[in-house]
């Protein structure tokens, strides 16, 4: 499956591998589900490869759970906003 990168790029901004791909795997788990999104996807979308993937996160499992961390701490963020 062939997906469109959903990070952009700069040269003046250099974002980590680790960042590429935890955003690059929120967008496409969000548009079209964890279960539909290989690894390969993610690492094509986040402008990387499978074995840098591989070395941020162990598993597509691994970076499920990271993904839901993050969400949990922006929900949470939100919810102290409105308190």
């Amino acid at each position: 499956m062939s997906v469109q990168s959903v990070v952009t790029y700069s040269k003046e901004r250099q974002i980590s591998p680790r960042a590429r791909i935890l955003a690059a795997a929120a967008e496409l788990f969000y548009r079209l589900g964890i279960t539909a999104i290989s690894v390969e996807a993610i690492a094509e979308s986040a402008g990387t490869n499978k074995m840098t993937l591989n070395r941020h996160f162990a598993s597509k499992d691994e970076l499920v759970a990271e993904y839901l961390r993050q969400s949990a701490k922006e929900v949470d963020a939100c919810w102290e906003r409105l308190e």
